[in-house]
């Protein structure tokens, strides 16, 4: 799987499974994993961050909202 904020590659050989992926996380710093697996030591994984130059987060977008005065409505019976 690719995708512009992430990479995943892993590959296997009988009862081991060894991989690596990044991701871009929110606060601009790339998170890489790379990790092994085997029947006897079961999941070892090893992270790293390091901040991504130039990275500018997407900023959240605000909203506004206007308040509109409600008429009260009057029943005849």
């Amino acid at each position: 799987m690719t995708t512009p904020e992430t990479c995943t590659k892993e590959s296997r050989k009988d009862h081991t499974t060894q991989g690596e992926y990044y991701l871009i996380d929110a606060d601009g710093h790339k998170r890489t994993v790379t990790y092994h697996v085997d029947g006897k030591s079961g999941f070892i994984a090893q992270v790293h961050r390091e901040p991504i130059k130039g990275y500018q987060a997407p900023q959240p977008q605000v909203h506004k909202v206007l308040a509109v005065p409600v008429q009260k409505a009057y029943y005849h019976y």
